[in-house]
C-alpha cells in the first residue's frame, strides 16, 4: 500500500521502499534462511524478524545494539562490522544489515569474503533496485554478490 501511494504522488514513477528492496535482493540470491544485523534496539530488531518471518525469509540469528547512544548514522564502521559478524549463522545463506543511516557499502565485499556468503544492506539493496526499476542492469563492481546478478 505504501508503494502505490508514493507511486500516485510521484506521477506513477516505479517506486521502492527499503524494506521492499531487501525483500527483492534476499530472493534474488535465493535466500531463505539469513541472519540478520541492526543497529536498532531489541524491540525494533525484533519486529524487523517478523516483517521477515511474515514475507517468507526464516531468520536464524539476530544481532542489535543493545544500547543506543548514538544515530545509526553515527555507529562507526567497526561496530558494524562486529555486528554482522556476530550475527552470522553459519547455516544463514546471507547476512542482512538492516538500516539506511548505517554506513555499510564499504564492508559488504570484506564481509563477503570473511563470511563466505552473501551481504545485503539496507542501502545497496535499496540501490540495486532502483537501478533495476530505471532498467539499468549493469554489473558493477564494490557493491558486493547482488550487483553481479
Amino acid at each position: 500500500m505504501l508503494i502505490q501511494k508514493m507511486k500516485e504522488r510521484n506521477g506513477n514513477i516505479p517506486t521502492t521502499t527499503a524494506s521492499t528492496a531487501a525483500l527483492d535482493a534476499l530472493k534474488a540470491l535465493g535466500a531463505k534462511r539469513i541472519s540478520l544485523a541492526t543497529p536498532y534496539p531489541e524491540e525494533l530488531a525484533k519486529l524487523q524478524e517478523e516483517f521477515l518471518r511474515g514475507n517468507g525469509v526464516e531468520v536464524l540469528r539476530t544481532m542489535w545494539m543493545s544500547k543506543r547512544t548514538m544515530p545509526a548514522s553515527e555507529v562507526s564502521a567497526e561496530t558494524a562490522y562486529s555486528l554482522a559478524v556476530e550475527s552470522n549463522e553459519v547455516e544463514s545463506q546471507a547476512i542482512f544489515i538492516s538500516c539506511v543511516a548505517l554506513h555499510t557499502i564499504e564492508l559488504i565485499e570484506k564481509l563477503e569474503e570473511d563470511l563466505k556468503k552473501p551481504v545485503i544492506t539496507s542501502s545497496q539493496a535499496t540501490m540495486w533496485r532502483l537501478l533495476r526499476l530505471a532498467k539499468v542492469n549493469a554489473k558493477i563492481k564494490g557493491y558486493g554478490q547482488l550487483f553481479h546478478l
